[in-house]
């Protein structure tokens, strides 16, 4: 099983008002962009999520912004610099389309308060690359622990008329771009 369904992520039929996040423009796919969830206090990571942005203003953009290559880490160190853990054990994943990217963890070990996703090439097209999720979610004994937890971004893409959909906290707001999640653990 790949993890991947013709069904896609489940979700309400409630509507979001969110995208999720999204980095600025660079030009080089290889810079590295990173969002970090503070889950605020030491958890045991069972399991990780994360859901593609699919932005209902471009209807054809399935998985927008979601990265080429990329690493999912734990530490309880907020700057990564010290005993750092990487959750997946592949850096390229398989385009997910509207399924969650899904990191099932092992070991008795993998405990931490800060999570973080970390591009290795980023997607997009014509010099203008970018990581874009709509939702990070860490599970621990089947509980979503970064559900409305504290958001840090390397940078953010807020620019636009009127308020934007695009913002850190939205990683964590329990929607996809366009219906609130519901739980399937």
């Amino acid at each position: 099983n790949d993890g991947q369904t013709c069904l896609g992520i489940p979700v309400t039929a409630r509507e979001s008002h969110t995208n999720g996040y999204r980095s600025n423009n660079t030009k080089r796919p290889s810079k590295v962009k990173w969002v970090t969830v503070d889950l605020e206090k030491e958890y045991r990571i069972d399991e990780v999520r994360l859901i593609p942005a699919w932005p209902r203003e471009v209807t054809d953009a399935v998985g927008m912004g979601f990265p080429h290559s990329l690493k999912v880490l734990l530490s309880n160190d907020p700057q990564f610099k010290q005993n750092v853990i990487q959750l997946n054990s592949s850096a390229i994943p398989k385009h997910p389309w509207n399924n969650p990217y899904t990191v099932r963890v092992t070991g008795k070990k993998k405990r931490g308060r800060y999570l973080r996703v970390e591009s290795l090439r980023l997607e997009g097209r014509g010099g203008n690359y970018f990581l874009a999720l709509a939702e990070v979610q860490a599970f621990s004994v089947n509980k979503n622990v970064a559900l409305g937890k504290p958001v840090f971004a390397g940078d953010a893409s807020l620019a636009g008329a009127g308020p934007s959909r695009w913002a850190p906290e939205y990683l964590v707001d329990g929607f996809s771009s366009r219906y609130e999640l519901t739980d399937w653990t």
